[in-house]
């Protein structure tokens, strides 16, 4: 039989397409390692910009207006001047948002969202009159401001500047975030109820609350939380109190609070989304121009 050629037998031109060959496929196996199949990125718009966490798929939107008085509405209440609409936490000027309800599986109060909305705007968001300001948005303004220049501990009773015809239960791990540059904030997990009461299961919201360091953009994230241990649905007792004693004994409701503060602060692990991987959300946010008006 004759023999097998020899690799030194090979021809010069096989021997560099084999080369070629494992070179290039060294260098995509090396791109995705480097990348992997659910790297992270950033997304831009209008002069902001976020890094996505890893393997969450999400893109900016620019959201149109929903004024409490819309042009009906005006009419509406040119023919009836007693007409009174109820704001809700849907009337926001036009913003910029990003849907992270694919990144963070749940339902809560106020969506799962980050939104960059700008000030001024906001302010006469509820008016009935284009020309003047709605004093109360004025004063939750300036109780935010307040709030988040000094300790997030500050105000027991703290602002919210979406209008929510509930008011906030239970908040807890309260914490100030820097996001660049210029501008910081406060977050915290709080369940928003119409009436005091237990700490529920799935009504917990992730809420950060900040504002540019020009005062022109208020930077909004709410992700439900949740975390084993809180009541359910039927609970006539929790933690150790009845509802009776949360729903009538202020003392009793103060011992509740701090019950349910140390349920998560003892439990911070078991917080889903964890609260410290939300903040990176915040620390990955950065306005590189002053966003449209």
């Amino acid at each position: 039989m004759p023999n097998q050629p020899s690799s030194a037998d090979e021809q010069p031109g096989a021997t560099v397409r084999r080369t070629t060959l494992l070179a290039g496929l060294a260098a995509a196996a090396l791109a995705l390692l480097s990348a992997g199949p659910a790297a992270a990125a950033r997304i831009a718009m209008d002069g902001w910009s976020l890094q996505l966490p890893a393997g969450c798929k999400a893109q900016w939107q620019r959201i149109p207006a929903t004024p409490l008085y819309d042009a009906q509405a005006r009419k509406d209440l040119a023919a009836d001047p007693l007409l009174s609409l109820k704001p809700d936490f849907s009337n926001m000027p036009e913003h910029l948002s990003i849907d992270l309800s694919t990144c963070y599986p749940g339902e809560g109060a106020f969506g799962t969202a980050l939104r960059v909305l700008p000030v001024e705007p906001y302010l006469h968001i509820y008016d009935k009159s284009d020309d003047d300001n709605e004093p109360a948005q004025q004063e939750e303004l300036a109780r935010l401001q307040q709030w988040i220049a000094g300790d997030p501990q500050a105000m027991p009773d703290w602002p919210f500047l979406p209008f929510v015809d509930m008011h906030a239960q239970h908040s807890t791990q309260r914490k100030t975030l820097h996001f660049g540059p210029g501008g910081r904030g406060i977050r915290l997990l709080a369940q928003f109820m119409p009436d005091d009461g237990f700490a529920w299961a799935d009504k917990f919201t992730y809420i950060f609350q900040g504002l540019s360091d020009d005062g022109t953009c208020f930077v909004l994230l709410t992700v439900p939380v949740g975390i084993d241990g809180l009541a359910t649905d039927d609970a006539k007792e929790h933690l150790g109190f009845g509802d009776n004693d949360v729903f009538e004994n202020r003392d009793s409701y103060r011992r509740y609070e701090k019950a349910v503060a140390d349920l998560f602060d003892s439990g911070a692990a078991r917080v889903r989304p964890i609260p410290a991987e939300l903040d990176e959300l915040i620390l990955g946010l950065r306005r590189h121009a002053k966003a449209r008006r």
